[in-house]
């Protein structure tokens, strides 16, 4: 699922979420260096090993094309996260059967496909 979709707030004129993890979703700060919205290809990093990276390198590549994303880390579960400008913010969540990124997997060539093999299985 969609990251920002499983929190509560959205700041900016966004919709509730699903309030299935606490945190409140910002826009991204614009910076010199730092475009909103972030479009491209990025590296994530993570946390700690999870089902949803095994295979995966940490600073692996994923699409992304957003203006909004959480910045504070989640309190339990695994995360992975991504720099933006002096910004660090939450790329990707798994907690209990909770998952969702930031990135577009699908549009993220063989490494989305490895990630969405991984929470598949």
């Amino acid at each position: 699922l969609g990251l920002v979709a499983l929190f509560a707030h959205q700041i900016g004129g966004g919709e509730a979420g699903l309030g299935l993890l606490k945190g409140t979703v910002r826009h991204l700060p614009a910076e010199p260096g730092a475009n909103v919205p972030h479009v491209g290809f990025d590296a994530i990093h993570f946390e700690a090993p999870s089902r949803l990276s095994n295979g995966l390198k940490d600073g692996t590549d994923f699409y992304f094309t957003h203006s909004y994303a959480l910045q504070e880390g989640i309190a339990d579960g695994w995360s992975a996260w991504f720099r933006h400008g002096s910004g660090r913010f939450l790329a990707a969540v798994e907690r209990d059967r909770v998952a969702g990124v930031q990135f577009h997997p699908e549009k993220s060539q063989s490494n989305g496909l490895k990630l969405l093999g991984n929470a598949l299985c």
